[in-house]
């Protein structure tokens, strides 16, 4: 088969994030968030859609997750088509552990008793944290295929640097080693969610790229950009 190489440029085939990453502090209004948007799934790994009106999943444990996400795949191969719009992920933190538990029970499966481990976190040369990238990324692919639009819910972990003598809060997802990077490189938007007036009331989104703190867009119109928070300026109409 033949590739025919372009001589122009082509138009742009997408204007929406098909994976978004949003983290914040705790109670700030990720999941309060998500509850206003229209066809959207959650899988719910901590319990917090239980004061929400929402379509969601029981994911708490590690067999309802792949449960649902076998739910999932079965109902996709027999319609031909992602039965929602958006798919939330409610935390990539819980699932981390899920792949943890996971990848410790695989490998004490085989070894010695001398060798067994509580986490493969333990194993040496970081081979434990490898496999633990391994299974988050490959369960972030399987759910990317079951919608359009992967919505990926994530804590903070704030951590104080010195910058010329001045101590600063530098904020990143709160995933283990180079999974955070991993993750980040794989989405096209990072939005950091925080409460913007005194009062604590105007819940507010960030894409700024910034030194203290992981966020930015692929996109044009969201990168550099922060606003109230508003799920239409985020995923705009007519998306290809």
């Amino acid at each position: 088969m033949s590739i025919k190489l372009p001589e122009t440029r082509g138009p742009v085939s997408r204007i929406n994030p098909k994976t978004l990453l949003l983290y914040g502090l705790p109670k700030v209004g990720k999941t309060d968030a998500l509850s206003q948007l229209d066809d959207c799934l959650i899988l719910d790994m901590e319990g917090g859609t239980e004061m929400y009106e929402v379509m969601s999943l029981d994911c708490k444990t590690i067999v309802n997750f792949i449960n649902s996400l076998k739910a999932l795949e079965e109902d996709v191969k027999s319609t031909g088509k992602p039965k929602y719009k958006y798919l939330a992920l409610d935390t990539i933190d819980k699932l981390e552990e899920f792949v943890d538990i996971e990848e410790t029970f695989k490998f004490n499966k085989t070894a010695k008793a001398a060798d067994k481990v509580t986490s493969v976190t333990e194993l040496g040369y970081g081979l434990g944290y490898h496999y633990i990238r391994t299974g988050v990324m490959k369960y972030l692919s399987r759910l990317s295929k079951l919608c359009e639009f992967l919505i990926v819910i994530a804590h903070v972990k704030e951590k104080q640097l010195s910058k010329g003598g001045v101590e600063v809060t530098h904020r990143d997802i709160s995933l283990t080693g180079k999974l955070g990077s991993i993750v980040c490189a794989q989405t096209d938007a990072i939005g950091y969610m925080y409460r913007g007036d005194e009062r604590g009331s105007q819940l507010m989104i960030s894409f700024e790229t910034t030194d203290n703190a992981v966020m930015g867009s692929r996109f044009k119109r969201l990168a550099g950009q922060k606003f109230p928070f508003d799920w239409n300026t985020i995923y705009i109409k007519n998306d290809k």
